[in-house]
């Protein structure tokens, strides 16, 4: 087999190897892995930054209960003091009726502020079982779309592999200068290799020079397209 035959051949077999690995990049399934994945990493970071939320309100409850409970034993201590008669003067009596007026507003405040507080944290609660209930479900979701997914791959993988050891074993018994050209113009062009068909390059579709055509036939010489650089490969009529 000519030289360019083989290299037709290990450019065929290298295609499908190229199909194989866009096959496992492109996959429908790995796509709505990747999907999932960054949806339940999202959640995760969301549920995190709730939970520091919750446990910030419910410092700030702490603190405004104690304080409302504060107030409260002030209203007591003031109550205390009239049962045992230690208010003596008119005066007296003004002071404490105010000191529980303001108490009083105090308390209705540090109320108002608890009530705020407890739906913001409940609201908070609410999100977070929701969150959870749906990232229970997107893991389950996960792992049927990745076991489906393993068995796709295991598929591909095995094709690829076969397709990999036919080209190699093509690749053997191609010159290496050869492979090398090969190899850089398919960095360049994405295929390296033209097939000449009507006289023309099947890549770009230049009209090849006569000249050239003849070298090719009479010759066997390795000659590319003077338009986009491609090796030029004619396919030879059994006589």
């Amino acid at each position: 087999m000519e030289h360019m035959d083989l290299l037709w051949k290990y450019q065929t077999l290298d295609i499908l190897v190229d199909n194989c690995e866009n096959q496992r990049k492109n996959s429908l399934l790995r796509q709505k892995l990747i999907e999932l994945k960054n949806y339940l990493t999202q959640q995760q970071s969301l549920l995190l930054r709730l939970e520091e939320e919750i446990e910030r309100k419910n410092t700030v409850l702490k603190r405004v209960n104690h304080e409302y409970e504060s107030c409260s034993i002030e209203i007591k201590s003031e109550r205390q003091k009239l049962e045992i008669d230690q208010v003596k003067t008119l005066r007296e009596l003004e002071q404490m009726r105010d000191d529980a007026i303001e108490i009083k507003d105090k308390m209705t405040k540090k109320s108002l502020e608890l009530e705020k507080l407890l739906t913001e944290i409940k609201a908070v609660e609410n999100k977070l079982e929701n969150i959870r209930v749906n990232v229970s479900k997107a893991k389950m979701e996960y792992a049927s779309v990745k076991a489906k997914y393993d068995e796709e791959l295991a598929a591909i993988q095995c094709e690829y592999a076969k397709l990999k050891r036919d080209r190699d074993d093509v690749g053997v018994n191609i010159d290496a200068s050869l492979l090398e050209t090969y190899t850089k113009l398919k960095d360049r062009r994405s295929t390296a290799v033209a097939m000449i068909e009507n006289d023309r390059c099947s890549s770009c579709n230049m009209m090849i020079a006569s000249i050239l055509l003849q070298s090719i036939k009479d010759k066997n010489d390795l000659l590319e397209c003077e338009n986009c650089g491609r090796l030029l490969y004619l396919v030879r009529k059994s006589s």
